[in-house]
C-alpha cells in the first residue's frame, strides 16, 4: 500500500510539473545525462543538438544513435525513447531527431530538423522542431519551435557555446500553453587529452536559474568514465562509454534527491568517421 501511495504522489508530482510546461523531458542521451546536463559547448557529439544544434557542426560521416530511457524515477509511465541521424548536406550538417516521451495515457512527441556549419571561427546551427502532446480522452495538438545556437574554440582546448530554446515563442493546445523557453551558455575544457570539463549555465523563462557541471576521463580511446551535477533540481549522475570500431554504448545513472533513480542507455554507429 505504501509503495502504491509513494508512486502516485511521484506521478502527481511530475505530472503537475508537465501540466506547467510541457516538453521539459528533452532528450539528451546517456553522455550528457551522465555530465549533470552540461554539454552546451561540446562539438561532436550528435545528442549535444537538443542543447546547442551548432554542436553537430563538426561531426564527421554519417552518425545514427538511439535512446532508451525505460523508467524515469522508476515509474514505466515516465519512459523516453529517442533517436538521432547526422550527416554532411550541400556543404552543411544535417541532423534528424526524434523523441517520445510518456504513455498511453499521455504523450510528448518531437521531430527536429537540424542545420549546422563551420564558419570560422564560429560553428552555427539551427534547429526546427514539431512538437504533439496526446492527452487520452482529450485528443492532441501540436506547434512548432525554433533552436538557434553558436559555439566558438576560444583557444585550443578550451570552447564556449550558447544557445536560446524556442525563440519564435510557441503555444500548445486550446488554452495556448507556452512551451519552456530557455537561455543556455557553457564551457567545455580540456586540459590534457583524457579528461573534459564541462560546465552549463541555463535559464528557462519563468524558472529559477541552474547550474549543471560534468568531468570525463578517458584512460583509452574505447573507454570513457563520466560523473556530474546539477542543481534545481539537485541531481548526481555518472555513466560509462565504451567505443568498439564505429559502434558506440553509453549509459548513465541520475539520482535525484526525492524521486530518486533514472538509467538510460544508448547505442550508436557511425559509416565513414569515428564514433563521437
Amino acid at each position: 500500500m505504501g509503495g502504491t501511495m509513494n508512486r502516485l504522489l511521484i506521478l502527481l508530482t511530475v505530472f503537475s510539473t508537465i501540466a506547467s510546461a510541457g516538453f521539459e523531458q528533452s532528450a539528451l542521451g546517456p553522455h550528457l545525462r551522465a555530465l549533470g546536463g552540461a554539454g552546451t559547448a561540446l562539438s561532436g557529439e550528435s545528442y549535444a543538438l537538443f542543447l546547442n544544434p551548432s554542436s553537430i557542426a563538426v561531426l564527421r560521416g554519417l552518425h545514427a544513435e538511439a535512446e532508451y530511457l525505460p523508467a524515469q524515477f522508476g515509474l514505466k509511465e515516465l519512459a523516453l525513447k529517442s533517436a538521432t541521424i547526422s550527416g554532411a548536406l550541400f556543404g552543411m550538417k544535417c541532423a534528424l531527431a526524434g523523441s517520445r516521451f510518456g504513455f498511453e495515457l499521455y504523450s510528448e512527441n518531437s521531430l527536429g530538423l537540424a542545420l549546422a556549419r563551420d564558419i570560422p571561427p564560429l560553428d552555427v546551427g539551427v534547429m526546427l522542431n514539431y512538437y504533439s502532446v496526446s492527452i487520452s480522452s482529450y485528443g492532441s495538438s501540436a506547434t512548432f519551435g525554433i533552436d538557434v545556437g553558436v559555439g566558438v574554440e576560444i583557444r585550443d582546448g578550451l570552447r564556449w557555446g550558447c544557445a536560446l530554446r524556442n525563440i519564435n515563442a510557441p503555444v500548445i493546445g486550446p488554452a495556448r500553453e507556452p512551451l519552456p523557453q530557455a537561455l543556455t551558455t557553457g564551457i567545455s575544457y580540456c586540459p590534457v587529452h583524457t579528461i573534459v570539463i564541462v560546465a552549463d549555465y541555463r535559464k528557462e523563462a519563468a524558472f529559477d536559474a541552474s547550474l549543471h557541471f560534468g568531468l570525463e576521463y578517458s584512460p583509452f580511446q574505447e573507454i570513457s568514465f563520466r560523473v556530474g551535477t546539477s542543481d534545481y533540481p539537485d541531481t548526481y549522475s555518472c555513466g560509462i562509454g565504451l567505443v568498439i570500431g564505429t559502434a558506440s554504448i553509453s549509459y548513465s545513472l541520475n539520482v535525484h534527491d526525492e524521486l530518486g533513480l533514472t538509467n538510460a542507455i544508448a547505442v550508436g554507429v557511425t559509416w565513414g568517421g569515428d564514433a563521437p
